[in-house]
């Protein structure tokens, strides 16, 4: 994103706070996101898919991993993912991993 390149790429995999920068307009670097890192509100993550996709700052194919994963393709959500749910897979990448 911060070298305007992010539609350039295939796919990413970003967590809710990743996909608060992508969509932040103003950040240059993911520690410089409107909100806090630690606050994200990750049921907003279908907005800031939006927000991201609008302003060309994200791949062609996003795995939004998070309680609740998100596939989604050029903008729109193809997919939600809410199960298997293993806390303690978390700690090291999420379920998803």
């Amino acid at each position: 994103k911060a070298a305007g390149r992010a539609t350039e790429f295939e796919i990413f995999t970003p967590d809710a706070t990743e996909m608060a920068f992508l969509a932040d307009l103003d950040a240059t670097h993911p520690a410089y996101i409107a909100r806090h890192l630690f606050d994200t509100d990750i049921t907003q993550t279908p907005k800031l898919v939006t927000t991201a996709y609008q302003h060309q700052n994200a791949a062609k194919l996003l795995l939004v991993k998070g309680a609740i994963d998100y596939v989604v393709r050029d903008g729109e959500i193809l997919i939600t993912i809410a199960e298997p749910d293993v806390p303690e897979l978390e700690a090291i990448g999420g379920t998803g991993d």
